[in-house]
């Protein structure tokens, strides 16, 4: 249970991380599916 909730905590700062540097969409969705790719 507290590993699974430590993903949804990951998934908010990423999810914040990009919405935040909406004009650098490019780079940071390139970031976004690398940790999709580490996590799975």
């Amino acid at each position: 249970m507290q590993h699974e909730r430590g993903y949804v905590t990951l998934y908010t700062y990423i999810y914040i991380y990009i919405y935040r540097s909406h004009i650098n969409y490019t780079k940071d969705n390139l970031y976004f599916h690398y940790a999709f790719y580490l996590l799975n």
